[in-house]
């Protein structure tokens, strides 16, 4: 199992000399030479540190994006205060920058820590100060002890810091509680107490969530978890840690957890209620919303008896991923054949399907029997990003390069995936200039972040998906036609589930799994409700179909669901194919020309000035036979709209 705590120890003079002015580093331990080979090039450990404040108004500013949470703070730093009671200390909470928000002293440590540039407003990023708690606990992950000479810098010697991230609802980084006391009265157990208040603020910030947030409330976790010995952890759909709840949260054998995401979130798709690793058996609660959108994901861990079985669970690893997805339908099993053979090479990939087909476990089944499958696979909704942010996210960027950028940089999706497969869900959403940066990427391999001029490359299988017909899309210029030529070249397309003989099949062996979930393993479907599954148009597909099965399961105590326990099963949305026809455009042509007028021929911005989307702008243009330049030039001239830049 992993060490729930990453303790730094001093070394000696002679090692640490040694290491500053030859580069031996064979007489460090293995963190203190990971953590001091990183800051080496960046800071003189012989020099006092030089303080770095920000400006009060940037402070605020930091403390205003998070005054959700920030006032539920001081009630969690309170158990640090009496845990730490008989030593002079000081408890700080510094935002995922490691910018100090909040501080709070005992005793007479308070001057030294002012000495020392420990105050509010002050930056401990790895790259100002070296080597110390909040900056290293940032980089590493995990919660942190740094004693005496383990900081990098000698101004911090006489202190032992400790420190734990804080994570919000999402489970993305907040920041870190950090408590410093002198060196020589140092707790065993600081790290402890700091992890602890990390555990109940996120606890408090749960209790508060709303029903925006989508999460289980913590009174719900609270008679879950009443149920199970060991271990318990809550991971997002995605596979992020976002709770643990055994009194230290995100260390330990929550973390060995979060090794395992992806044969959990595999027992998950397959309905399985338990897995087991070498040591572990798992227990898998599976959570979702009304319109069966996976919540959340309870994991139980209890450690593994010697020499037992237990009955119905999936051992690791499992066999090919794509043979679970075929079915019995010709085209569903055509399907998976052309992504077996597809797998094997580094082609892109597009999967084109209506929306609740399963493009994703399709996608993650392909990474598993890809030559990247030991790599990650990160998955990355195109339409859920704000155009403004897409490229960062999807590239990084460097200290710096906009307001609001980390003041360490960022890496991106891109990078994150690097060795393995990004999915790029709804790619037809992408701008063009990230279409076209993200072509030169598929080209060669290379890529920059934001605000750098140097390349980077990665080794990243994409894999797009869409819900649109991303070659009307290109007609439209919506989609560039060399990154549809490009993306598009091996494409798969997965049949609706109204256009599937197996949906019959396929319903009983959802509902078997998740009866199985349920401790209800004998259900089935009676004669009527059979010929509804067989009969029903499922515009909302494989997904309508889970939702509908859970709702059956819930009216009915019988072993058998009814036709009357499912519910309506048919609502007429568009097809995937089916387009708006031309005349339905709402516009006319002088509103066009003025919104574009006014945006500077910006058809994204104009089109979000009018309430339509850019398609329909295009299809109008059409109609006429006119370019937007065309229709610009027959426009009386308009300063352009500072807000759509």
């Amino acid at each position: 199992m992993a060490s729930p705590v990453l303790s730094l120890q001093p070394v000696s003079e002679g090692a640490k000399q040694r290491f500053l002015e030859r580069g031996q580093a064979e007489d460090l331990p293995a963190n203190i030479r990971r953590c001091w080979e990183r800051v080496r090039s960046a800071v003189d450990p012989t020099h006092e540190a030089k303080p770095h404040v920000l400006e009060g108004g940037e402070v605020r500013d930091r403390a205003d994006r998070l005054d959700r949470w920030l006032p539920l703070l001081p009630e969690a730093l309170e158990s640090v205060h009496r845990a730490l009671s008989r030593r002079d200390h000081v408890v700080l909470f510094a935002d995922r920058d490691a910018v100090v928000l909040h501080q709070s002293a005992r005793a007479a440590i308070s001057d030294a820590a002012r000495e020392a540039g420990i105050v509010t407003g002050s930056v401990w990023d790895e790259g100002v100060k070296g080597t110390n708690a909040i900056g290293t606990a940032l980089v590493e992950g995990q919660p942190m002890t740094v004693h005496g000479a383990a900081h990098f810098s000698r101004a911090f010697h006489n202190f032992t810091c400790y420190a734990a991230l804080v994570h919000d609802l999402g489970g993305d980084r907040l920041g870190v509680i950090d408590a410093t006391t002198i060196a020589d009265r140092r707790a065993p157990d600081g790290w402890r107490a700091v992890a602890t208040a990390a555990a109940q603020w996120e606890r408090k910030m749960r209790t508060l969530a709303g029903p925006e947030d989508h999460l289980l409330r913590w009174s719900q976790l609270e008679r879950i978890v009443g149920r199970f010995r060991g271990t318990t952890a809550v991971f997002g759909p995605r596979g992020t840690l976002r709770l643990g709840l055994d009194g230290e949260p995100r260390h330990g054998s929550q973390r060995d957890l979060a090794a395992l995401w992806v044969p959990i979130e595999r027992a998950i798709r397959d309905g399985q209620v338990s897995l087991q690793s070498a040591e572990l058996e798992l227990h898998l609660e599976p959570f979702h919303d009304p319109s069966g959108r996976l919540l959340e994901i309870i994991v139980h861990s209890e450690r593994r008896p010697p020499q037992r079985s237990f009955h119905g669970a999936q051992r690791l690893p499992a066999a090919d991923p794509l043979t679970a997805l075929e079915g019995a339908d010709p085209a569903q099993r055509a399907a998976c054949h052309r992504a077996r053979r597809l797998a094997s090479t580094s082609l892109p990939i597009a999967l084109l399907a209506e929306t609740g087909t399963g493009k994703e476990l399709l996608a993650r089944a392909i990474h598993r029997c890809s030559p990247q499958r030991e790599g990650p696979f990160v998955a990355l909704n195109c339409a859920a990003l704000p155009e403004g942010i897409v490229e960062s996210e999807l590239f990084g960027h460097a200290p710096g390069a906009f307001t609001g950028a980390a003041l360490r940089g960022q890496e991106g999706w891109l990078a994150a995936a690097d060795g393995g497969t990004l999915f790029l869900d709804e790619v037809a959403d992408l701008p063009a200039h990230v279409q076209l940066t993200l072509l030169r990427f598929l080209e060669d391999g290379t890529y920059a972040r934001i605000g750098e001029r140097h390349s980077r490359q990665a080794n990243v299988r994409i894999i797009a998906a869409t819900s649109q017909d991303l070659r009307r899309r290109a007609n439209e210029g919506d989609v560039r036609i060399d990154f549809f030529y490009r993306v598009c070249a091996a494409s798969i397309t997965l049949p609706p589930l109204r256009e599937r003989v197996d949906r019959v099949e396929l319903a009983q062996v959802l509902l078997s799994s998740m009866g199985g979930d349920e401790g209800r393993p004998g259900l089935r479907l009676s004669p009527a409700a059979r010929r509804r599954v067989e009969d029903a148009r499922w515009p909302g597909n494989i997904r309508q179909l889970k939702h509908a099965l859970q709702v059956a399961m819930a009216l009915t105590d019988a072993d058998e669901i009814s036709a009357e326990d499912l519910p309506t099963l048919d609502v007429n949305p568009l097809p995937f194919e089916a387009q708006a026809p031309e005349e339905s455009s709402p516009l006319a042509l002088d509103e066009v020309q003025e919104a574009l007028g006014r945006h500077a021929g910006n058809v994204a911005a104009a089109a979000r000035a009018l309430g339509v989307a850019r398609s329909t702008i295009y299809r109008l243009l059409r109609r006429h036979q006119l370019s937007v330049d065309q229709l610009l030039q027959e426009s009386p001239e308009a300063p352009p709209d500072e807000s759509s830049r």
